[in-house]
């Protein structure tokens, strides 16, 4: 059981001399027996209040101390919580994250299900059945949620490129 589930959040701010904060960005990172798979957490769907993420990048195992390192050297991404787990692929697209010890916001055992009907040609969303008590709780209507991925993985672009620059 060497595989880690990390919640991260990385801060955005804007403007060059008065830097303004913008929001944050939450993250659920897993380190899968062959992948490294970074997952954006979005808000819930208002209707169901199913929690939502989105795919954000998916890089070989091999890369993660690169990935990790690039990432932690700005001031602007933190790690808020890293968790020894089992990750166990259902099928190629589904797993089940297993967490003997439950920290402060992964609450429970998490499974992460793949939903087309909300995915896109830009946006891979899944669903994730568990409980985590995160320090947001925004509820979207699916018209939202494909805005919100859109905006988000735009947004997040440039640092995803300077972070995976290195690797």
């Amino acid at each position: 059981m060497n595989n880690m589930i990390r919640y991260c959040v990385h801060k955005s701010y804007k403007g060059l001399f008065i830097k303004k904060h913008q929001g944050n960005a939450h993250f659920l990172i897993l380190s899968a027996p062959n992948s490294l798979i970074m997952l954006n957490i979005l808000g819930k769907i208002q209707e169901t209040g199913e929690k939502v993420a989105q795919l954000f990048y998916r890089v070989d195992i091999s890369q993660e101390e690169n990935v990790i390192g690039a990432m932690k050297q700005g001031d602007t991404f933190e790690i808020v919580e890293e968790l020894p787990c089992k990750i166990v692929e259902e099928q190629k697209t589904d797993f089940s994250v297993i967490i003997p010890k439950k920290g402060r916001y992964i609450n429970s055992n998490l499974k992460v299900i793949y939903k087309p009907e909300y995915s896109g040609a830009n946006r891979q969303l899944y669903i994730i059945d568990g409980e985590l008590s995160l320090g947001f709780d925004e509820n979207l209507t699916p018209t939202q949620l494909k805005m919100k991925a859109l905006k988000t993985k735009a947004k997040l672009a440039t640092f995803m490129k300077q972070a995976l620059r290195s690797v």
